[in-house]
């Protein structure tokens, strides 16, 4: 009897060479140029990247499969034993790399909410660890992180990630491409680093706890929810919105994200200007 492998920790393997062919030829990287492949799992990926002639390091926290890989790829992929989140995105082998994954499902979110700490903020410039970032990703969190029309977005962490990456669908992956059959499709993403924010919100600590109490009850009309800052009065929040304050009586993802960062630097200026001291 054929030994079937099994998916540690919740991953979906990556089956379909057709796809994992497909998906590596999207990548936009030369030969000799650093990647970083994120849980290889049993090498669907790894194949083909070893064939585009890049200097391969593959992080993978089962040991089983990582010795797998190191065995089938043995001199040509560096691997690694370890919790991708247990490492610094910005220390080597990460820094300087494009990042290449079929992302395990359950590490999702950390993980991009970690990838936007590659990106340091200078002022007004970016400066980015990583050269770019190829991630597989379920479906319904692609629906969340990429923009609707007019730059609305649905979620704190696409608010976050379009801030600093341009954000690409690739290609959609069915489910039975996967092993085991998860019960949705998977889309091929890439990120590639903005040079320049996509807009100023002033104080980058404040708009991130705006979008957490706005997000937190995107259902709820943003006059309540921006209430809820300490010292910020309603007669206060409609003189920092001034023309804004029409914004007030929306949901937060009715609005684009350059509004959502504008209110968010009036707010800031409102404090400044008043030297209030305001808790986040």
């Amino acid at each position: 009897m054929a030994k079937k492998s099994r998916a540690p920790l919740g991953q979906n393997f990556l089956a379909d060479s057709y796809y994992a062919s497909r998906m590596v030829s999207l990548v936009k990287v030369r030969e000799g140029e650093k990647v970083v492949e994120v849980g290889p799992g049993e090498g669907s990926l790894t194949r083909w990247l070893v064939k585009r002639g890049v200097r391969l390091t593959a992080i993978e926290v089962d040991p089983r499969l990582a010795a797998t890989i190191r065995e089938r790829f043995a001199g040509k992929v560096e691997v690694k034993v370890a919790d991708v989140l247990d490492m610094d995105f910005c220390e080597p082998p990460l820094a300087g790399s494009t990042v290449v994954s079929n992302l395990p499902f359950y590490i999702t979110s950390p993980f991009l909410y970690r990838m936007i700490e590659t990106v340091k903020i200078e002022g007004k410039v970016l400066r980015s660890c990583w050269r770019g970032a190829y991630i597989t990703l379920q479906r319904e969190v692609v629906e969340k992180i990429l923009p609707r029309e007019e730059w609305r977005c649905f979620s704190r962490l696409g608010v976050h990630l379009n801030m600093r990456f341009e954000i690409e669908p690739l290609l959609e992956i069915p489910p039975d491409a996967f092993r085991p059959r998860p019960q949705v499709s998977s889309v091929f993403v890439r990120f590639t680093p903005r040079e320049t924010l996509l807009a100023d919100p002033g104080d980058h600590a404040l708009f991130d706890s705006l979008l957490r109490r706005v997000y937190a009850r995107r259902r709820r009309k943003m006059r309540n929810t921006l209430l809820g800052f300490r010292s910020l009065s309603k007669e206060g929040l409609e003189r920092a919105l001034g023309e804004l304050s029409w914004t007030l009586q929306k949901r937060p993802e009715e609005v684009s994200l350059m509004v959502l960062a504008e209110i968010s630097k009036r707010i800031y200026d409102h404090f400044e200007e008043q030297k209030i001291k305001y808790r986040i």
